[in-house]
């Protein structure tokens, strides 16, 4: 099994935004790269300096989520799918 890649990010935006007069707004989240205040941050800065992570979300318990970690560090977690991919839940 591969290993899992590790970042971590912090929750600096989230925004609805609308691409027609039809459709509902979607929430957009948007994730930067942690920098100093800690050890530990300082570590990842190194690793990924600069970069940005956005996810148009229409699952109102995702939105929540973000909504309750606005400002928070979060850890995003990378690893292969391979062939066989299973549906989170």
């Amino acid at each position: 099994m591969e290993e899992t890649l590790r970042a971590k990010f912090i929750v600096c935006l989230i925004s609805k935004e609308r691409y027609s007069r039809e459709e509902e707004p979607q929430a957009k989240v948007t994730l930067y790269p942690v920098a100093g205040a800690s050890p530990e941050n300082e570590e990842f800065f190194r690793a990924a300096p600069s970069g940005k992570i956005e996810l148009f979300l229409l699952n109102d318990r995702a939105v929540q989520w973000f909504e309750r970690h606005i400002s928070d560090d979060v850890y995003v977690d990378f690893a292969f799918a391979g062939d066989q991919v299973e549906a989170p839940s």
